[in-house]
């Protein structure tokens, strides 16, 4: 994580000079993950050694307890040879289930917080619930008394007995210092969260109701605060919020957001690549 927080901000280390410090820190996990690694290859050690001290133990006793019926005329050195080689082909299964376990035990430390985050519900499920007919979709929003804090800080709220209304087809800003819940109120409204107290209603509809990939999809235009860009072209970035637009869709967005002229400037035009999180191009 910090090697990867660090790479996808060089330019913010490189300007305040943290580079020694982001070095420091990344040597400090490596050296925590090293340790973490050595108490976990010793116990893979001592399983396997154990294993093996007890798989020759096997051998050793087929040898020995065979050897002393051979010498009492109880046993027959073909069959001697034939437990041998039984109990060779065990010791050899065995082997080969001791190793497995050892990679086993490393693959189930690495997928622990994989399969634990898999396990998690989401607070607000993906898809179900009612959807308002476009017909009739006018788009008033209103807050009324929400209260909210976020599940990391539940003593905080962000949002306390906050009320709004936002009419159609008209432009509201939202000013205020930072902190102040500006992007809560965003956020909300996307159904990342659901309110403490309070509701959110759509057209007079409960927004807790709604199927929030509907509305996500379809009603609600959502622009980050800071530029989102995947690694591909720039078409394919730019139709990311409409999978299926047409090029003309695509290039008159471009348009109207005044960034036409200098994607055409590009030798690929639109087909260029801006690389992971837009590293190819400027912040601009």
């Amino acid at each position: 994580v910090v090697a990867d927080e660090a790479l996808g901000n060089v330019r913010t280390v490189r300007a305040f000079a943290m580079e020694e410090q982001q070095a420091g820190l990344f040597r400090a996990e490596v050296d925590r993950a090293g340790h973490l690694s050595e108490r976990l290859g010793l116990g893979i050690a001592a399983f396997q050694g154990l294993s093996n001290l007890a798989l020759n133990g096997i051998v050793l006793g087929t040898i020995f307890v065979g050897g002393s019926l051979m010498a009492g005329d109880q046993l027959s050195p073909g069959d001697l040879m034939s437990f041998l080689v039984a109990s060779q082909t065990v010791q050899r299964s065995l082997a080969s289930i001791s190793i497995l376990m050892g990679q086993a035990v490393r693959g189930l430390s690495a997928g622990a917080r994989v399969f634990e985050l898999l396990r998690l519900e989401p607070p607000v499920p993906l898809q179900g619930g009612a959807s308002i007919p476009a017909h009739s979709l006018r788009g008033r929003i209103c807050f009324n008394h929400v209260s909210f804090s976020y599940p990391t800080r539940p003593g905080y709220p962000v949002l306390k007995d906050f009320s709004l209304t936002l009419p159609p087809c008209q432009t509201v800003a939202i000013v205020g210092p930072s902190g102040g819940g500006k992007s809560t109120v965003a956020a909300l409204l996307e159904r990342f969260y659901e309110p403490t107290a309070g509701t959110i209603t759509l057209d007079g509809h409960d927004i807790a109701s709604l199927d929030p990939s509907w509305l996500r999809g379809q009603v609600i235009g959502f622009i980050s605060q800071e530029p989102v860009l995947f690694g591909t072209t720039i078409m394919e970035n730019i139709r990311f919020g409409k999978p299926g637009a047409s090029d003309a869709e695509v290039y008159e967005a471009a348009r109207l957001a005044n960034a036409d002229g200098f994607i055409r400037s590009f030798p690929q035009g639109y087909d260029t690549v801006v690389g992971e999180r837009g590293t190819a191009l400027s912040g601009g």
